[in-house]
């Protein structure tokens, strides 16, 4: 995952800039269920990226 990871970043910031892409890779504490496809946990990813600064 971490070649596919590597691209994804290079080719977000060739489309979007070095300005407007920020990539954050946030543990989530055990216990907690966030699938990938579940768009209502947003907010939840949200403030865990933001506790992780």
């Amino acid at each position: 995952m971490d070649g596919s990871s590597i691209l994804d970043t290079f080719q977000a910031q060739m489309f979007l800039g070095d300005k407007q892409y920020q990539r954050i890779n946030v543990s989530i504490p055990q216990g907690t269920n966030i699938p990938l496809d579940d768009c209502s946990q947003i907010q939840t990813m949200e403030n865990l990226s933001k506790s992780a600064q």
